[in-house]
Protein backbone atom coordinates (compact mmCIF):
# COMPACT_ATOMS: atom_id res chain seq x y z
CA UNK A 1 0.00 0.00 0.00
CA UNK A 2 1.59 3.26 -1.15
CA UNK A 3 1.46 6.06 1.41
CA UNK A 4 0.36 9.40 -0.02
CA UNK A 5 1.06 12.51 2.06
CA UNK A 6 -0.66 15.85 2.40
CA UNK A 7 -0.90 18.74 4.85
CA UNK A 8 -3.33 21.25 6.24
CA UNK A 9 -3.55 23.84 8.99
CA UNK A 10 -6.22 22.04 10.99
CA UNK A 11 -7.15 18.38 10.65
CA UNK A 12 -10.51 17.28 12.05
CA UNK A 13 -10.91 13.54 12.52
CA UNK A 14 -14.63 12.78 12.37
CA UNK A 15 -17.52 14.79 10.95
CA UNK A 16 -19.57 14.35 14.11
CA UNK A 17 -21.72 17.24 15.32
CA UNK A 18 -18.72 18.63 17.21
CA UNK A 19 -16.25 17.85 14.43
CA UNK A 20 -18.37 19.51 11.77
CA UNK A 21 -18.86 22.60 13.93
CA UNK A 22 -15.13 22.74 14.74
CA UNK A 23 -14.35 22.66 11.02
CA UNK A 24 -16.84 25.45 10.34
CA UNK A 25 -15.47 27.70 13.07
CA UNK A 26 -11.83 27.06 12.13
CA UNK A 27 -12.54 27.94 8.51
CA UNK A 28 -14.34 31.11 9.56
CA UNK A 29 -11.20 32.05 11.46
CA UNK A 30 -9.22 31.86 8.23
CA UNK A 31 -7.59 28.43 8.47
CA UNK A 32 -7.26 25.65 5.92
CA UNK A 33 -9.25 22.71 7.26
CA UNK A 34 -9.44 19.05 6.30
CA UNK A 35 -12.51 17.23 7.64
CA UNK A 36 -12.23 13.44 7.42
CA UNK A 37 -15.16 11.10 8.02
CA UNK A 38 -15.63 7.35 7.35
CA UNK A 39 -19.32 7.69 6.39
CA UNK A 40 -20.97 9.92 3.79
CA UNK A 41 -22.91 11.87 6.42
CA UNK A 42 -22.11 15.02 8.38
CA UNK A 43 -23.46 15.68 11.87
CA UNK A 44 -22.98 12.43 13.75
CA UNK A 45 -25.53 11.87 16.52
CA UNK A 46 -27.81 14.68 15.25
CA UNK A 47 -28.14 13.19 11.78
CA UNK A 48 -26.35 9.93 10.95
CA UNK A 49 -27.40 8.28 14.23
CA UNK A 50 -31.02 9.29 13.73
CA UNK A 51 -31.27 11.09 17.09
CA UNK A 52 -32.71 14.23 15.54
CA UNK A 53 -34.33 15.44 18.75
CA UNK A 54 -32.12 17.55 20.99
CA UNK A 55 -32.69 17.10 24.71
CA UNK A 56 -31.90 20.63 25.82
CA UNK A 57 -30.61 24.10 24.92
CA UNK A 58 -33.96 25.21 23.53
CA UNK A 59 -33.59 28.53 25.35
CA UNK A 60 -29.87 28.89 24.60
CA UNK A 61 -29.92 30.17 21.01
CA UNK A 62 -26.21 31.00 20.76
CA UNK A 63 -23.18 29.98 18.76
CA UNK A 64 -23.23 27.31 16.09
CA UNK A 65 -26.01 25.48 17.90
CA UNK A 66 -28.12 28.64 17.65
CA UNK A 67 -27.40 28.87 13.92
CA UNK A 68 -28.42 25.24 13.46
CA UNK A 69 -31.61 25.66 15.49
CA UNK A 70 -32.62 28.77 13.53
CA UNK A 71 -31.97 26.95 10.27
CA UNK A 72 -34.22 24.08 11.40
CA UNK A 73 -36.98 26.50 12.37
CA UNK A 74 -36.67 28.38 9.07
CA UNK A 75 -36.79 25.09 7.20
CA UNK A 76 -40.09 24.11 8.81
CA UNK A 77 -41.62 27.58 9.07
CA UNK A 78 -41.18 28.51 12.74
CA UNK A 79 -40.39 27.14 16.21
CA UNK A 80 -43.79 25.51 16.68
CA UNK A 81 -43.39 23.50 13.48
CA UNK A 82 -40.30 21.82 14.97
CA UNK A 83 -41.94 21.11 18.36
CA UNK A 84 -43.65 17.96 17.18
CA UNK A 85 -42.70 15.52 19.96
CA UNK A 86 -42.51 15.58 23.74
CA UNK A 87 -38.87 14.49 24.19
CA UNK A 88 -37.59 17.77 22.77
CA UNK A 89 -38.52 21.26 21.64
CA UNK A 90 -36.50 20.90 18.44
CA UNK A 91 -37.16 17.84 16.27
CA UNK A 92 -36.37 17.38 12.59
CA UNK A 93 -35.93 14.91 9.78
CA UNK A 94 -32.24 13.82 9.83
CA UNK A 95 -32.05 14.67 6.13
CA UNK A 96 -32.91 18.28 6.94
CA UNK A 97 -30.07 18.42 9.46
CA UNK A 98 -27.67 16.89 6.95
CA UNK A 99 -28.66 19.48 4.35
CA UNK A 100 -27.97 22.30 6.81
CA UNK A 101 -24.50 20.98 7.63
CA UNK A 102 -23.72 20.50 3.94
CA UNK A 103 -24.84 24.04 3.18
CA UNK A 104 -22.64 25.47 5.94
CA UNK A 105 -19.58 23.65 4.62
CA UNK A 106 -20.30 24.60 1.01
CA UNK A 107 -20.11 28.28 2.06
CA UNK A 108 -16.53 27.77 3.24
CA UNK A 109 -14.16 26.79 0.39
CA UNK A 110 -11.22 26.43 2.79
CA UNK A 111 -12.81 23.25 4.21
CA UNK A 112 -11.81 20.16 2.26
CA UNK A 113 -14.24 17.33 2.98
CA UNK A 114 -12.85 13.82 2.82
CA UNK A 115 -15.84 11.52 3.20
CA UNK A 116 -15.21 7.80 3.19
CA UNK A 117 -11.86 8.27 4.93
CA UNK A 118 -11.28 6.07 8.00
CA UNK A 119 -8.58 6.98 10.50
CA UNK A 120 -6.17 4.06 10.95
CA UNK A 121 -3.41 5.78 12.91
CA UNK A 122 -2.49 8.99 14.71
CA UNK A 123 1.01 10.51 14.46
CA UNK A 124 2.76 11.89 17.52
CA UNK A 125 6.03 13.63 18.20
CA UNK A 126 6.65 13.57 21.95
CA UNK A 127 3.52 15.14 23.47
CA UNK A 128 2.35 16.74 20.22
CA UNK A 129 -0.14 15.15 17.83
CA UNK A 130 1.13 15.99 14.35
CA UNK A 131 -1.51 14.42 12.12
CA UNK A 132 -3.06 11.11 11.19
CA UNK A 133 -3.14 8.32 8.63
CA UNK A 134 -6.35 7.45 6.77
CA UNK A 135 -7.57 4.68 4.53
CA UNK A 136 -9.91 5.72 1.74
CA UNK A 137 -12.79 3.68 0.37
CA UNK A 138 -10.51 2.83 -2.55
CA UNK A 139 -7.93 1.32 -0.21
CA UNK A 140 -5.38 4.13 -0.48
CA UNK A 141 -3.39 5.12 2.61
CA UNK A 142 -2.93 8.85 3.11
CA UNK A 143 -0.94 10.63 5.82
CA UNK A 144 -2.09 14.14 6.64
CA UNK A 145 0.23 16.42 8.59
CA UNK A 146 -1.42 19.26 10.50
CA UNK A 147 -0.50 22.09 12.82
CA UNK A 148 -3.53 21.27 14.96
CA UNK A 149 -5.40 17.97 15.05
CA UNK A 150 -8.91 17.78 16.48
CA UNK A 151 -10.07 14.27 17.39
CA UNK A 152 -13.84 14.34 17.04
CA UNK A 153 -14.68 10.82 15.89
CA UNK A 154 -17.76 9.30 17.50
CA UNK A 155 -16.08 6.67 19.68
CA UNK A 156 -12.83 8.45 20.46
CA UNK A 157 -10.86 5.79 18.60
CA UNK A 158 -8.30 8.41 17.54
CA UNK A 159 -7.61 9.15 21.20
CA UNK A 160 -6.75 5.50 21.77
CA UNK A 161 -4.61 5.39 18.61
CA UNK A 162 -2.68 8.42 19.85
CA UNK A 163 -1.89 6.67 23.13
CA UNK A 164 -3.63 9.38 25.15
CA UNK A 165 -5.00 8.18 28.53
CA UNK A 166 -8.79 8.04 28.55
CA UNK A 167 -11.73 6.89 30.64
CA UNK A 168 -15.41 6.14 30.26
CA UNK A 169 -18.38 5.25 32.46
CA UNK A 170 -18.82 6.71 35.95
CA UNK A 171 -15.81 7.78 37.98
CA UNK A 172 -15.65 6.91 41.66
CA UNK A 173 -16.56 9.49 44.29
CA UNK A 174 -12.94 9.53 45.48
CA UNK A 175 -11.79 10.56 42.00
CA UNK A 176 -14.15 13.48 41.36
CA UNK A 177 -15.34 14.47 44.83
CA UNK A 178 -18.93 14.45 43.53
CA UNK A 179 -21.29 13.30 46.29
CA UNK A 180 -23.64 11.64 43.77
CA UNK A 181 -20.84 9.57 42.21
CA UNK A 182 -20.70 5.83 42.97
CA UNK A 183 -18.37 4.59 45.71
CA UNK A 184 -16.72 2.30 43.17
CA UNK A 185 -16.02 3.34 39.59
CA UNK A 186 -18.28 1.88 36.89
CA UNK A 187 -16.03 1.87 33.83
CA UNK A 188 -18.52 0.36 31.39
CA UNK A 189 -20.02 2.82 28.87
CA UNK A 190 -23.76 3.38 28.84
CA UNK A 191 -25.98 1.23 26.62
CA UNK A 192 -26.26 2.14 22.96
CA UNK A 193 -29.25 2.07 20.61
CA UNK A 194 -29.53 1.56 16.89
CA UNK A 195 -32.19 4.16 16.16
CA UNK A 196 -34.51 4.30 13.17
CA UNK A 197 -36.97 6.70 11.57
CA UNK A 198 -40.36 5.28 10.67
CA UNK A 199 -43.61 6.63 9.27
CA UNK A 200 -46.35 6.77 11.93
CA UNK A 201 -50.06 7.58 12.17
CA UNK A 202 -51.17 11.14 12.97
CA UNK A 203 -51.17 12.20 16.62
CA UNK A 204 -54.39 10.99 18.25
CA UNK A 205 -54.78 7.93 16.04
CA UNK A 206 -53.75 5.51 18.78
CA UNK A 207 -54.79 7.53 21.83
CA UNK A 208 -56.90 4.74 23.28
CA UNK A 209 -54.79 1.90 21.95
CA UNK A 210 -53.10 0.44 25.03
CA UNK A 211 -51.21 -2.82 25.20
CA UNK A 212 -50.70 -5.58 25.26
CA UNK A 213 -50.37 -5.46 21.49
CA UNK A 214 -47.37 -7.74 21.90
CA UNK A 215 -48.28 -11.03 23.59
CA UNK A 216 -47.13 -11.81 27.12
CA UNK A 217 -43.69 -13.35 27.09
CA UNK A 218 -42.70 -11.73 23.80
CA UNK A 219 -39.56 -9.62 23.53
CA UNK A 220 -41.35 -6.24 23.52
CA UNK A 221 -44.36 -7.10 25.69
CA UNK A 222 -43.62 -4.47 28.36
CA UNK A 223 -42.28 -1.77 26.10
CA UNK A 224 -45.04 0.69 27.05
CA UNK A 225 -44.03 0.58 30.71
CA UNK A 226 -45.97 -0.29 33.84
CA UNK A 227 -48.57 1.11 34.03
CA UNK A 228 -48.51 1.32 30.23
CA UNK A 229 -48.66 4.59 28.37
CA UNK A 230 -50.81 4.80 25.25
CA UNK A 231 -49.40 3.96 21.84
CA UNK A 232 -50.18 7.54 20.87
CA UNK A 233 -47.87 8.71 23.64
CA UNK A 234 -45.25 6.24 22.42
CA UNK A 235 -45.34 7.59 18.86
CA UNK A 236 -45.43 11.21 20.07
CA UNK A 237 -42.18 10.74 22.04
CA UNK A 238 -39.95 11.35 19.04
CA UNK A 239 -42.52 12.52 16.51
CA UNK A 240 -40.78 14.41 13.71
CA UNK A 241 -42.24 16.81 11.15
CA UNK A 242 -43.65 15.17 8.04
CA UNK A 243 -45.43 12.18 9.58
CA UNK A 244 -42.22 10.55 10.81
CA UNK A 245 -41.02 9.43 14.21
CA UNK A 246 -37.64 8.73 15.74
CA UNK A 247 -37.62 5.16 17.07
CA UNK A 248 -35.27 5.42 20.04
CA UNK A 249 -36.93 3.82 23.05
CA UNK A 250 -35.52 2.14 26.19
CA UNK A 251 -36.73 -1.26 24.98
CA UNK A 252 -34.29 -0.99 22.08
CA UNK A 253 -31.20 -0.34 24.20
CA UNK A 254 -28.38 -2.80 23.77
CA UNK A 255 -25.80 -3.58 26.44
CA UNK A 256 -22.18 -4.05 25.47
CA UNK A 257 -18.76 -2.44 25.41
CA UNK A 258 -18.88 -0.80 22.00
CA UNK A 259 -15.49 0.81 22.62
CA UNK A 260 -13.94 -2.63 22.08
CA UNK A 261 -13.27 -2.52 18.32
CA UNK A 262 -13.20 -6.33 18.11
CA UNK A 263 -16.59 -6.73 19.79
CA UNK A 264 -18.14 -3.82 17.93
CA UNK A 265 -19.16 -5.44 14.59
CA UNK A 266 -21.10 -8.33 16.14
CA UNK A 267 -22.63 -6.10 18.78
CA UNK A 268 -23.85 -3.57 16.27
CA UNK A 269 -25.28 -6.31 14.07
CA UNK A 270 -27.32 -7.60 17.02
CA UNK A 271 -28.44 -4.06 17.94
CA UNK A 272 -29.68 -3.51 14.37
CA UNK A 273 -31.51 -6.81 14.45
CA UNK A 274 -33.24 -5.82 17.69
CA UNK A 275 -34.50 -2.58 16.14
CA UNK A 276 -35.63 -4.45 13.03
CA UNK A 277 -37.61 -6.85 15.23
CA UNK A 278 -39.32 -3.94 16.99
CA UNK A 279 -40.23 -2.33 13.66
CA UNK A 280 -41.62 -5.61 12.39
CA UNK A 281 -43.62 -6.10 15.59
CA UNK A 282 -45.14 -2.63 15.16
CA UNK A 283 -45.97 -3.33 11.52
CA UNK A 284 -47.53 -6.66 12.47
CA UNK A 285 -49.68 -4.94 15.10
CA UNK A 286 -50.74 -1.79 13.25
CA UNK A 287 -50.30 -2.88 9.64
CA UNK A 288 -47.70 -1.87 7.03
CA UNK A 289 -49.90 0.96 5.77
CA UNK A 290 -49.88 2.58 9.22
CA UNK A 291 -46.21 1.95 10.12
CA UNK A 292 -44.24 2.70 6.97
CA UNK A 293 -40.54 2.47 6.17
CA UNK A 294 -39.38 5.71 4.52
CA UNK A 295 -35.93 5.81 2.93
CA UNK A 296 -34.44 8.40 5.28
CA UNK A 297 -30.97 6.86 5.34
CA UNK A 298 -28.99 5.05 2.65
CA UNK A 299 -30.14 1.71 4.10
CA UNK A 300 -33.75 2.86 4.52
CA UNK A 301 -35.21 3.43 7.99
CA UNK A 302 -32.18 2.28 10.00
CA UNK A 303 -29.68 4.96 11.00
CA UNK A 304 -26.21 5.10 9.48
CA UNK A 305 -24.39 4.77 12.81
CA UNK A 306 -25.46 3.72 16.32
CA UNK A 307 -26.63 6.17 18.96
CA UNK A 308 -23.96 6.11 21.66
CA UNK A 309 -24.34 8.04 24.88
CA UNK A 310 -20.67 8.46 25.65
CA UNK A 311 -17.26 7.94 24.10
CA UNK A 312 -13.68 7.95 25.35
CA UNK A 313 -12.90 11.00 27.50
CA UNK A 314 -9.33 12.21 27.85
CA UNK A 315 -7.77 13.19 31.15
CA UNK A 316 -7.58 16.93 30.74
CA UNK A 317 -5.42 19.45 32.55
CA UNK A 318 -8.59 20.33 34.45
CA UNK A 319 -11.80 18.33 34.79
CA UNK A 320 -15.17 20.01 35.10
CA UNK A 321 -17.31 18.34 37.78
CA UNK A 322 -20.83 18.88 39.09
CA UNK A 323 -19.29 20.70 42.06
CA UNK A 324 -17.99 23.37 39.67
CA UNK A 325 -21.45 23.73 38.15
CA UNK A 326 -23.34 23.87 41.44
CA UNK A 327 -20.90 26.42 42.81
Amino acid sequence: MNLITGETDILVIGASASGTCAAVQAARMGHRVMLCEPTRWLGGMLTAAGVSATDGNNLLPSGLWGEFQRAIRNHYGGPEAAETGWVSNTLFDPRAGLAIFRRRLSELPSIHQKLGWSCIGVDRSSDQVTGAVFETRDGEAIRIRARITIMADEFGDAVAMAGIPWRTGLEARSHTGEPEAPATALPHPQDHTWAAVIGVPPSGFAAEHRGPVFPAGSEFHGILGDPPITWDRFFDYGRLPGGLAMLNWPGQDFYGDYLDIFERPGMFKRAKEKTRRLIQALRDSFGPRIITLPRVFPAGSLAVIPYIREARRIYGIETLTTLDLTD
